[in-house]
């Protein structure tokens, strides 16, 4: 097995540092996992053009050499590229599913009225559809790790090496 960051997650504007608007592309932390045959990316965040670049930079492959997805939450920032990614494999863990069929229920009901939020809502509720949920090891290898975090089901992925485990776990 190996592993490697695409790229590190940031902020489209820090408030800290004063800046005003987006001056950057925000993202969450992409990683990519190859276990045998199969390939594993993490949160793919960035549009896909620019994930594309960074997996032939990183690894020397595109977008559909890409055989499995994992979310580590339904967050939109880490699911930005799943449109270009429609022939791999799709995983989350069913705590995070669920939470988000609930949340995405409740803001239906709000948006009762608005045409145009109903549909973007209903987009997302449709994407959850395409989600299979892993057992204990999504891939030999690469074990789900359930974390307490931005999200009611977030879960990271566990990695243990012969000199250490690794945890990648979102942001």
């Amino acid at each position: 097995m190996d592993w490697r960051i695409v790229s590190i997650g940031t902020l489209a504007s820090n408030p800290l540092w004063n800046e005003r608007g987006a001056p950057r592309t925000g993202h969450a932390t992409t990683t990519i996992i190859k276990s045998g045959n199969d390939i594993l990316l993490v949160d793919p965040s960035l549009p896909g053009q620019i994930l594309n670049a960074r997996l032939y930079e990183r690894w020397g492959i595109d977008l559909s050499a890409i055989t499995h997805v994992f979310l580590t939450s339904f967050d939109p920032d880490r699911r930005r590229t799943l449109g270009d990614l429609s022939h791999a494999t799709w995983f989350m863990h069913e705590p995070e599913i669920q939470a988000a069929i609930l949340a995405l229920s409740d803001e239906l009901e709000r948006a009762e009225g608005d045409t145009a939020l109903t549909l973007i809502l209903e987009q997302h509720r449709d994407l959850l559809a395409n989600f299979e949920v892993p057992q204990d090891t999504v891939l030999p290898g690469v074990d789900l790790f359930p974390l307490h975090g931005y999200t009611p089901g977030s879960c990271g992925l566990l990695l243990p090496t012969p000199k250490r485990t690794i945890l990648i776990c979102g942001d």
